[in-house]
């Protein structure tokens, strides 16, 4: 019994150090805490050093005990360099490890998920996946600032023409399809706590709550591929994105064509506007030479009368191009008789006057024959 006792006794006493040097603690409530509230985790530092709000400390081989990490599965090559969480180490600095900057490490990629389905992933990054990251979500941002120093780039060669390709597409607009399952996740309940039912629910009622978002505005990405195939990315299960940042050069380039298109249009209307001007005048320069720029907008025309009816006179205007060699107005009872021959000498928009006492008082027709064809007849009543 003595032998027994004093056994017992020996192995109260060597626990005795391991309690007292004890870093876990359990609660009444259940709680684990790992850690001492004022315990100074450096180890070599004073008390004004001491941390006391950590109750988790993972220590690593740096600068007091820094680039601590916790590792997750198999290691690699014995640096647990799979899977891990922890201090970014800076090869070596003056600081040693002690980076205070959070290292979240996956060798083969990242995922994050609202539950443990496929179908909730809210973003991913695969090294294997064209080194695209992924975002099944809206993202929001106050601004977004793309690699485009020169330094970066080679092969360097201005945009042709891109008006008509970039023209050629259809806009579009679109809702998205709902990024998460629509059906709810089918799981025992039996011994569930209300907790667990209650996530459950939640989960549950998300999944049938989503709607499409939207509308949208955009292209349908398999058009866009078959006008400008470098502007789609193609994931490994075929399905297509767009980059639409990469569109704003080929736009600006569009807008650039069509602001020529419109310099153009302008010369070609102020022209317009003064060959107006100058076919108001004899269509001859200063020189008495034809001018070019009316006979290029100018054409053979005979105009009403003004004013008619009349009683004392009236004028007659009409437009003569300068390559016309004679032009002759001739006037005409309403039986066909030609009562009246006036020549026309000059070119452009002229004028002859009809004297109201050369002829009786009635309707008449007054013709324009220019070398020889009719360009056009009109009527003008006399009252006396």
């Amino acid at each position: 019994m003595k032998t027994k006792q004093f056994f017992l006794s020996i192995a109260l006493l060597m626990c005795i150090p391991f309690v007292a040097n004890a870093q876990m603690y359990i609660d009444s409530l259940g709680i684990v805490q790992v850690g001492n509230y004022v315990h100074d985790i450096y180890g070599t530092l004073g008390p004004d050093y001491k941390d006391t709000t950590i109750v988790l400390s993972i220590k690593g081989n740096g600068n007091n005990w820094s680039n601590g990490k916790i590792s997750f599965g198999d290691a690699y090559y014995n640096l647990n360099m799979n899977v891990s969480v922890g201090e970014l180490g800076n090869n070596g600095g003056i600081y040693g490890d002690d980076t205070d900057i959070l290292w979240l490490h996956g060798k083969s990629g990242i995922f994050y998920t609202s539950s443990n389905r496929a179908q909730d992933t809210i973003f991913y990054y695969v090294p294997d996946l064209f080194n695209n990251f992924h975002f099944n979500c809206n993202v929001l941002a106050s601004n977004i600032a793309l690699a485009s120093d020169s330094r970066f780039k080679t092969d360097i060669t201005p945009l042709e023409s891109s008006l008509q390709t970039i023209t050629s597409l259809t806009p579009v607009s679109y809702k998205l399809l709902p990024r998460f399952s629509t059906e709810t996740i089918d799981i025992p309940t039996a011994g569930l706590s209300d907790k667990d039912l209650r996530d459950i629910e939640y989960f549950n009622n998300l999944h049938k709550n989503q709607q499409p978002d939207g509308p949208h505005f955009g292209f349908i990405a398999q058009e866009v591929k078959d006008i400008y195939p470098e502007l789609v990315h193609t994931d490994k299960d075929g399905y297509m994105y767009i980059d639409y940042i990469g569109m704003i050069p080929l736009l600006v380039n569009a807008i650039g064509e069509l602001n020529e298109q419109i310099e153009e249009l302008k010369a070609e209307n102020s022209e317009l506007n003064q060959a107006v001007i100058n076919a108001q005048l004899p269509a001859v320069d200063d020189n008495n030479q034809p001018s070019q720029i009316a006979d290029n907008f100018l054409r053979n025309a005979l105009y009403q009368n003004r004013p008619n009816p009349f009683s004392s006179s009236t004028s007659i205007t009409m437009s003569l191009r300068s390559d016309v060699t004679q032009a002759v107005v001739y006037i005409f009872d309403m039986q066909g008789s030609l009562l009246k021959t006036i020549p026309v000498n000059d070119r452009g928009n002229v004028s002859v006057t009809i004297d109201g006492g050369d002829l009786n008082a009635g309707m008449f027709i007054y013709t324009l024959i220019a070398d020889g064809k009719e360009i056009a007849s009109k009527r003008m009543i006399l009252t006396k």
